[in-house]
């Protein structure tokens, strides 16, 4: 391979387009110009023919949730049988299957009696077990027909688990001669439904990492993010923290190395050797350059359309590598295991002329070089890599519940807004429309009679406040101990509810969610002042599915955070004179 002088574009304005564009009108001119600058005169230098790599492997075995100071225990990880991002993302119940598999635990109760002409019974078990919609917003629709003919398996699975069963039925009003074909079918269907309700998460509340019925053992609800950390015992930085994970493809990004030893059971470590013998290939890159001046360039290209100005600086770079350094880089394919922290030992090129090169890490010879690397400033010469178990992506069914958080600058107020909370059969209910709905359907006031035109004017009505819809609940600054920092605690607008004034409770599970275990009425949750910007955050809840390389599928429920859209207006209003109203004559 030939080194010698270069050509170049040597634009003489501030604009790249025409020294890009490099238009060739003489080839024989561009030949003798590429003779005078003694590109016929290179050395003669080896170019790599082959690389040996050698390293070590440690395996990530274990993973815990660390949401916030206090870590959780550490439990296996298996790459190969299970999804970090299912385990991470994954609240503790997944109320998406839950919601079909109580309408099929109904239907496998009353189906058998019906075709036995025991119709009776089944209605009278249907009416012992109603259905509990635990705060949501009741179905519509056919789920809500359904409801009223089916048992709830939740109920349903308690009555018949009774060491009594029989009295159980007899109070709930089943007929002496029906009671035991409700009995014979108790032990096989208590058979079917165990297996499956553990299958959706029923009872993982009770999971010491889970501060809510609802929400993910990683899950921070003060920062809106998932923190979790995975352990390598047998590399050189076993902990790997993911501290800000908020949604999408969990690969190496997000996680960095940490200087703390690892506390803890994490069980044993597993190593495995690394060796390969590659060839390497020239490196190549989608819209890559061809080798500029001496070789045609594609139709499709065109260079010349690149437009960049002097303090674009990030373009400018990525242009001047593409065009000029692109070909200087070559590929040797190594195979890692998956989940694994890896250490190279040794790296030798061979040459075509029988050279032998031993290469360094890149941060060893420059210590500014940090790509790819989970070490700290300190790990300069740090030589490992982690091969994150990334899976290529998910497929996402619809939003079934959707918060807002954003700052309302003229109310001098931030808000939680529930733009959609999942019903009973987690089908989205846009509570927007709700509120419009409820408000139409409101008895309208009776009209005043006209008022004597010679009647003077009533003194103009006092408001404490307007009102705000429904489902925007306030986010009220409150002082930490530190005299600096601040936070926001979900309240409420206190409301004509139940013939009682106070505060409405919110419907969905993210802001039912709290974060403690707690039997305080008021206890709620709270973010820092800093995770509200301008442009607000958006959390939303909905099913996933993926396909691991085994084939193997997985879904669950996961939360993912994104930006708002800006500012918003309540139209929230304090000390307001309404318009004065004319006294009746």
């Amino acid at each position: 391979m030939g080194f010698g002088s270069r050509i170049e574009s040597l634009p003489r304005s501030h604009d790249i387009e025409e020294g890009l564009t490099a238009r060739a009108f003489d080839a024989l001119w561009y030949l003798a110009r590429q003779w005078q600058f003694g590109e016929f005169r290179g050395d003669d230098t080896g170019s790599p023919y082959i690389c040996s790599v050698e390293g070590t492997a440690h395996h990530v075995t274990a993973w815990r949730s660390h949401p916030g100071d206090q870590p959780g225990v550490w439990r296996p990880f298996d790459p190969t049988t299970t999804h970090l991002e299912a385990l991470v993302e994954a609240e503790p119940v997944d109320d998406v299957r839950l919601a079909a598999l109580r309408l099929e635990g109904g239907r496998r109760l009353r189906a058998p009696l019906d075709a036995a002409g025991r119709s009776a019974a089944a209605d009278a078990v249907a009416a012992a077990c109603p259905w509990d919609d635990a705060g949501l917003p009741a179905p519509r629709g056919l789920t809500a027909v359904l409801r009223r003919l089916l048992p709830d398996p939740l109920r349903l699975a308690a009555l018949l688990s009774d060491p009594d069963p029989g009295a159980r039925l007899d109070a709930a009003g089943v007929p002496a001669q029906d009671r035991a074909a409700v009995l014979e079918l108790a032990a096989p269907w208590l058979e079917w439904w165990a297996p499956r309700a553990d299958a959706v998460g029923l009872g993982a509340a009770q999971d010491p990492d889970v501060a809510g019925p609802h929400q993910p053992a990683p899950w921070n609800i003060h920062h809106l993010d998932h923190g979790f950390d995975l352990a390598a015992p047998t590399a050189p930085s076993p902990l790997l923290r993911a501290a800000a994970y908020r949604s999408g493809r969990l690969d190496w990004p997000e996680f960095d190395d940490t200087a703390e030893a690892l506390t803890g059971d994490p069980g044993p470590g597993e190593t495995s050797e690394v060796q390969t013998l590659a060839i390497p290939t020239p490196a190549s890159f989608a819209g890559m350059p061809a080798n500029r001046f001496w070789e045609m360039e594609d139709a499709v290209v065109d260079f010349g359309e690149t437009d960049a100005s002097v303090l674009d600086l990030g373009r400018l770079m990525l242009v001047q590598f593409a065009t000029v350094y692109g070909n200087d880089w070559c590929v040797a394919p190594l195979r890692l295991p998956v989940a694994s922290v890896t250490e190279v030992s040794q790296f030798l090129v061979a040459d075509v002329f029988g050279g032998l090169e031993a290469l360094k890490p890149c941060n060893a010879v420059d210590h500014s070089w940090r790509l790819f690397s989970q070490g700290g400033a300190s790990d300069e010469a740090d030589s490992s890599f982690f091969l994150a178990p990334a899976l290529p992506g998910s497929l996402q069914g619809p939003v079934i519940e959707q918060v807002t958080y954003l700052r309302d600058e003229m109310a001098n107020v931030a808000w939680a807004v529930e733009n959609l909370v999942p019903d009973s059969a987690s089908h989205a209910v846009d509570r927007l429309q709700e509120w419009f709905d409820r408000s139409a359907t409101a008895p309208a006031p009776a009209p005043a009679p006209a008022p004597a035109p010679a009647m003077p004017l009533a003194a103009p009505r006092y408001l404490v406040s307007t009102d705000v819809p429904t489902h925007w609940f306030p986010l009220v600054a409150e002082q930490l101990s530190d005299g600096e920092s601040i936070r926001l605690r979900l309240t409420g607008v206190a409301r004509l509810v139940d013939g009682s004034v106070r505060p409405a409770d919110p419907l969905g599970r993210l802001l039912a969610d709290r974060p403690v275990a707690s039997a305080e009425p008021d206890e709620r949750l709270w973010l820092y002042e800093e995770d509200v910007p301008r442009t607000g955050v958006r959390v939303t809840r909905a099913p996933q599915l993926v396909r691991a390389h085994d084939g193997a599928t997985r879904t669950w429920v996961g939360r993912s955070v994104s930006a708002g859209a800006g500012e918003a207006s309540s139209g929230l209003r304090h000390d307001v004179l309404a318009e004065p109203e004319r006294e009746e004559g």
